[in-house]
């Protein structure tokens, strides 16, 4: 129910990052997966029936889950770059992130439960509210109203516009062939 929920609704979030701002993705993101998280860890601390888990996927499907989380990531990151070589850099970066967190995951949860069994929980909860509390207070959107993201060559963009393209090289051969 979570993904089947979350797939359509992170199509619909990404598209809406573009217009709204990657910030406001990200906080509904973690915000309902930190609350689906948290209705989770008391099911499982009070042993309670497996359906009382139903309204945490729910909540965590409404969300956009994960992709919508990491779809904004991705393009925030792209967002704040200067330049190519840089965004390389940057990407790189994060996937080092996501792939450190996802081999070490596993050995940390399988320790925590061997501590107490809703301990793996209570870490990720942890997370999950510690990121939403991070985008909340430090990220501003580069596309609306925070820094500016700086862009080394403002061709890059325009190039990606047909019309402007052709306006482009048809300056560029007027300039060629003055004297």
């Amino acid at each position: 129910s979570m993904n089947g929920l979350a797939v359509p609704i992170t199509v619909v979030l990404t598209r809406q990052s573009d217009r709204i701002g990657r910030r406001p993705v990200m906080l509904l993101a973690s915000g309902c997966y930190a609350l689906g998280m948290s209705i989770a860890t008391v099911v499982v601390w009070r042993a309670l029936p497996l359906w009382y888990l139903l309204p945490s996927y729910l909540l965590i499907g409404l969300g956009g889950g994960f992709g919508s989380f990491l779809a904004a990531a991705f393009a925030f990151t792209a967002d704040g770059c200067p330049d190519v070589r840089s965004r390389s850099v940057c990407f790189s970066l994060l996937e080092s992130a996501l792939f450190l967190g996802g081999m070490s995951a596993p050995p940390l949860g399988d320790w925590l439960y061997s501590r107490h069994p809703i301990a793996p929980f209570c870490l990720v909860t942890g997370y999950l509210c510690i990121s939403f509390c991070l985008a909340l207070v430090t990220m501003r959107d580069a596309r609306h109203g925070g820094r500016a993201a700086v862009v080394a060559d403002p061709g890059v963009a325009d190039r990606a516009d047909p019309a402007v393209a052709a306006e482009g090289e048809a300056a560029e051969s007027e300039a060629a062939t003055a004297p």
